[in-house]
């Protein structure tokens, strides 16, 4: 369905834009600092772009370098970005299906493979390192069609009206890295990420912006493998609306599907979550991390303690934030598969 957005884009201080809304944007950030203004000013530009997409929004953030001869993953760095992927996550919860695509250059992102991502009919730009003549120059010479791109640079910064209700989400955002037995990092400096093997799990039902954060965090801090761990249809039975769970294949290809959009390079390896089974990162001596939300903290911890039994060293735990939420306690309503399935039984769909 396209339905037009010229008002709609006009309403947002972009000027008169295209007729109808696309199927896939591009959104270029520039990353000069964590002012709480700059921050939120972002996060408007991000939910402005979101709805003017149908399908997927790619926004590629372009980070500063810490010194001259810094890594792009450098702990600051990555930590810096970890954080900010909450905030753009919590920015488009209200459209929970929408694909946001975070393209980090930690992730091997660069302005130039950016510009030629084949399926973009638009690009906004609030950076320096990419403008109309660059992003279709590059496109004319990979053979893919120009597109329509918009400076949203010009646009009033200090317009505190783009602010408004943007504050309140971001007060509540604690993502962060932790070590385990009460360590300080320095001491725990082998769990620190990036790692080369490292794992998350979930159900990934309808994959929504709380998986894609999940899924994406993961990405960011893993460099090698990361072991996806995907619950089993036979341990879905007893869930609330079952009968619109989509099946473990189709949710397998949606997550490995958007982890490769995130991190071209990263090896995914999947497997069925199975009652009774142990996870990967438990049975695996050589897996370095994993990545939880707040609510399955615990989680984590036990499989620290399960490893520990087996005289294995413990693993970092990098944590991050719900979506959809007004506290981060772990049974804070949030945005979920099971409420997204019980709005769609309500309009009387009977199966996946």
């Amino acid at each position: 369905r396209r339905l037009a957005t010229t008002a709609l884009w006009a309403s947002f201080g972009w000027g008169h834009g295209p007729c109808e809304m696309v199927g896939a944007a591009l959104l270029v950030l520039d990353v000069p600092g964590e002012a709480e203004g700059q921050v939120s000013l972002r996060a408007a530009y991000i939910s402005r772009a979101a709805r003017l997409v149908q399908q997927r929004l790619y926004v590629y953030l372009d980070f500063p370098t810490e010194d001259a001869g810094a890594p792009v993953a450098s702990q600051g760095l990555l930590l810096r970005a970890f954080k900010l992927l909450g905030r753009i996550y919590e920015t488009i919860a209200s459209l929970p299906l929408l694909d946001l695509v975070p393209l980090f250059p930690a992730c091997g992102w660069t302005p130039e493979s950016v510009a030629v991502l084949p399926d973009v009919e638009e690009a906004f730009c609030d950076a320096d390192c990419l403008s109309h003549a660059k992003i279709n120059r590059l496109r004319r010479e990979a053979q893919l069609g120009s597109v329509n791109v918009l400076d949203i640079s010009a646009a009033d910064k200090n317009d505190m009206a783009l602010l408004e209700n943007l504050q309140e989400w971001s007060s509540h955002l604690h993502a962060d890295f932790h070590c385990t037995g009460g360590r300080d990092w320095e001491s725990a400096i082998d769990t620190r990420p990036p790692w080369r093997f490292a794992s998350v799990g979930g159900t990934f039902d309808r994959l929504h912006a709380g998986h894609r954060h999940l899924l994406a965090s993961s990405a960011l801090v893993t460099y090698g493998t990361l072991f996806v761990g995907i619950t089993g249809d036979s341990m879905l039975k007893a869930k609330k609306n079952a009968n619109l769970l989509q099946s473990y294949e189709h949710r397998k290809e949606a997550v490995v599907s958007f982890l490769r959009r995130v991190r071209p390079q990263l090896e995914v390896s999947t497997s069925s979550l199975e009652a009774g089974v142990a996870p990967l990162a438990v049975t695996m001596s050589e897996m370095q991390g994993i990545t939880v939300s707040h609510e399955t903290m615990n989680g984590a911890q036990a499989i620290n303690k399960a490893r520990a039994e087996r005289g294995w060293r413990p693993i970092g735990i990098a944590t991050v934030d719900l979506i959809g939420a007004k506290t981060q306690e772990g049974d804070a309503p949030k945005l979920s598969s099971s409420e997204l399935r019980e709005e769609e039984a309500g309009r009387g769909v009977l199966c996946k």
